[in-house]
């Protein structure tokens, strides 16, 4: 019995632990960058020794790495797991794009990791994609490469590609908030982080998407 209690209260120390270097080394990598980022500053931050740092974590690529697949786990999972996959196709796509734009537009630390993943050419990304299933190509076990290539099997909808259609949703729910300076300095009265410019790029995307792939006559 002690022993069990023993092993419970390792556990909740170690994840209190793993908590506090994880939230520390994101500041610092945010800050100023993997190159610029120190070992010494992120167990500064989290209140513990380097030495102990480095027994959780053998290197800084190590740490990048273990935080960049907590930011984009978390992502992925409140995108595509907390969408319901019983809806219809219709509903789940208005619930997809709801859910991606619901959760871009409220971690904006994302998207430094992002570009430096771009520079990085997705490996880890990819790795993590590969992790959610042992297909060789994962993405296509997800519900809505299903839902989609189910609803052209039947003629519900035309036969589009759906991975330019995908593409192409990413790319409209993802790119107002990763362009955020960019899209201001030509629009400039615009608040993309407002719940009216949110949900009205919802019902935006849903009507281009969906109108999109509808059948001729």
């Amino acid at each position: 019995m002690y022993s069990e209690m023993r092993i419970q209260v390792v556990k909740m120390e170690k994840k209190k632990a793993d908590d506090k270097i994880f939230q520390a080394a994101m500041e610092e990598f945010l800050e100023k960058g993997f190159t610029g980022a120190r070992m010494q500053a992120i167990a500064n931050k989290a209140g513990i020794n380097k030495a102990l740092l480095h027994y959780y974590f053998k290197s800084k690529d190590e740490l990048y790495k273990a935080v960049f697949k907590k930011v984009f786990s978390e992502f992925f999972s409140s995108v595509i797991v907390h969408t319901d996959s019983s809806l219809g196709l219709e509903d789940y796509l208005k619930a997809f794009i709801g859910n991606y734009i619901d959760t871009v537009s409220t971690r904006k630390h994302m998207f430094k990791f992002l570009i430096w993943e771009l520079e990085n050419e997705g490996q880890n990304i990819a790795e993590i994609l590969n992790s959610l299933s042992d297909s060789p190509a994962p993405v296509r076990n997800f519900p809505i490469f299903k839902k989609l290539e189910e609803a052209i099997s039947i003629g519900q909808i035309r036969p589009v590609k759906t991975f330019h259609l995908m593409i192409s949703i990413i790319g409209m729910c993802l790119y107002p908030f990763i362009a955020h300076n960019i899209v201001r300095s030509i629009w400039r009265d615009a608040d993309l982080y407002s719940d009216t410019f949110r949900e009205e790029r919802k019902e935006e995307i849903f009507n281009l998407v969906w109108f999109g792939i509808q059948k001729e006559g």
